[in-house]
């Protein structure tokens, strides 16, 4: 195998891995953007509305995820019959 093959393949290996984990590259660029943007004079009110975003974002999303994990709970003990297991002595 050739130098220009192995590194075609490294490319390759570097493609994939960046196709899986595409939301965490994201995720590290607009951290970045938004922390560079404070310290940038005039820009300040960009990084604050990026940071300001990416928390009301988070803080819906975990309402949201526990309210449905909530109700899926409150579903299941509903429609499931729970069998209780006696512990072997």
């Amino acid at each position: 195998m050739s130098g220009w093959e192995k590194f075609c393949d490294g490319l390759e290996k570097v493609g994939d891995w960046c196709k899986e984990h595409w939301k965490e590259i994201v995720l590290a660029i607009e951290i970045i953007v938004a922390v560079t943007c404070l310290f940038i004079p005039g820009l300040q009110g960009i990084g604050v509305g990026i940071l300001t975003g990416m928390l009301i974002g988070a803080l819906s999303g975990a309402v949201i995820g526990g309210l449905s994990g909530y109700a899926q709970l409150l579903f299941d003990k509903q429609n499931t019959k729970y069998v209780k297991i006696k512990k072997k002595q």
